[in-house]
């Protein structure tokens, strides 16, 4: 019995770390797929449903199924965080698959850096999220 319980934790253990890589990976097949489906219709977004209003995450998911369809222009329309989005969960599988690769953590240095300037960083993207709502509110308002 003992040895199920190590065998688990070991399995435990090598997948640790690895959840961006797995998020893109199944991501990335179904923002490709939900388009081409009947759900791609329907709001799901209960603030918008409700208030008939865009909250500040919506059009982030036709954002990202439009990058992974290719359109570029099209992503940015819908929401430009989902390049962003896109972007940093590519980058955080790419360090997490160097990690278990080297065994090791790589990227001391800006696993530093980025100790030092997370909080600034979360900060403004947060302030730019809730700019880029009220910037989309108003043409709704005006339009």
């Amino acid at each position: 019995m003992a040895s199920d319980q190590d065998s688990s934790r070991e399995v435990t253990e090598s997948r640790k770390g690895l959840g961006p890589l797995w998020w893109l990976m199944l991501l990335l097949p179904a923002a490709w797929i939900y388009p081409r489906t009947p759900l791609a219709d329907i709001i799901f977004c209960p603030f918008r449903f409700f208030s008939g209003y865009s909250c500040p995450g919506c059009g982030m998911t036709r954002s990202v199924t439009s990058l992974a369809g290719g359109d570029l222009l099209a992503s940015i329309a819908f929401h430009p965080g989902g390049i962003l989005l896109v972007t940093a969960m590519a980058l955080f599988a790419a360090i997490r698959l160097a990690d278990r690769l080297k065994g090791r953590p790589v990227l001391v240095g800006l696993r530093r850096w980025w100790a030092g300037v997370e909080t600034p960083i979360y900060a403004f993207l947060m302030a730019a999220l809730i700019g880029f709502w009220i910037w989309r509110l108003v043409g709704e308002f005006q339009g």
